[in-house]
């Protein structure tokens, strides 16, 4: 039998599994047949996989974005057995996700994560411990950040040098429309109407859809994308969704390109609501316009 690798398993440790072994041959037990069977115990692959397939695709609509985040941050886990996942290593991939990509990624992470093993447990595919239940979140507060007119021009001058033509559409879409990032990423040509320069989003946060005016950039923008007619998706890719799902890279390198690495991508959305209310728009409307479930934001 194999014990376990050094130095992950200590000198102390296999002193103690050979002395368990001992005692359960010396019982009549099995140790190499009920290690076999152990052996059989899902996978974290293997409960990410049947988690997406089983659950997350048929009952939620940010599947894809949970896949993303299991596969992203937690990946290395894969091979791993669920029961060898330990409280101490969970803890510190929310301290690592917290310095690298801020409390909100690591706090939405880890309730992923937790959230995953409970349906686990529920399904009785895991019998042990959830290693992620009771994990003190980081606190994220609120958080305002808006672009000012010289910035907004770096960042244009900057998606000018972007070499894929769905970013230097995407952005300026998503801050002249203020639509959230998953709302334009899923929008689909059937739901453009360019006769009556209108969109229509079926499915929304708030559950309701929404008609939304478009003003003459964006129609400019839309007029002129190469999957006009070509794609069912305004922003088509290869993936297996069959449009963009992921930001964050593009972002990321337009963004430092512009010198406005504090930015994040929802930011552009506050930005737009700014400008609203500059305009003299009231709250309430501006909400409206931008879908929220209450007036204020």
């Amino acid at each position: 039998m194999t014990l376990g690798q050094y130095p992950a398993m200590s000198v102390f440790q296999a002193r103690q599994r050979v002395l368990g072994v001992k005692n359960a041959v010396s019982n009549g037990e099995d140790p190499a047949a009920e290690r076999h069977d152990a052996q059989r115990e899902l996978t974290f692959g293997d409960l990410v996989k049947t988690y997406i397939e089983q659950h997350a695709r048929p009952h939620k609509k940010s599947w894809h974005r949970d896949q993303v985040r299991l596969e992203t941050h937690f990946g290395k886990w894969k091979p791993r057995r669920l029961s060898d996942l330990a409280r101490s290593e969970v803890v510190k991939v929310q301290h690592t996700l917290k310095e690298q990509r801020g409390p909100i990624e690591s706090n939405r992470s880890l309730m992923l994560l937790r959230s995953v093993f409970n349906w686990a447990i529920d399904e009785e595919k895991f019998a042990g411990d959830n290693p992620a239940q009771n994990l003190t979140f980081f606190k994220e507060g609120k958080r305002r950040r808006l672009l000012s007119v010289d910035e907004l021009m770096r960042v244009n001058e900057a998606l000018l040098q972007e070499t894929d033509w769905r970013w230097r559409a995407y952005f300026p879409l998503l801050l002249l429309l203020g639509l959230r990032r998953s709302e334009l990423l899923t929008a689909q040509w059937c739901d453009v109407d360019l006769k009556t320069n209108a969109i229509t989003i079926p499915e929304t946060k708030s559950g309701e859809p929404l008609l939304l005016p478009l003003p003459r950039a964006a129609v400019e923008i839309l007029a002129g994308l190469p999957s006009r007619n070509k794609s069912p998706w305004v922003f088509p890719s290869d993936g297996a969704s069959g449009h963009l799902v992921e930001v964050k890279g593009a972002w990321a390198r337009i963004r430092k390109r512009a010198s406005v690495d504090d930015v994040h991508v929802h930011d552009l959305r506050h930005t737009l609501a700014s400008w609203l209310v500059a305009q003299g728009v009231n709250p309430p409307l501006v909400g409206r316009a931008l879908n929220h479930t209450r007036s204020s934001h």
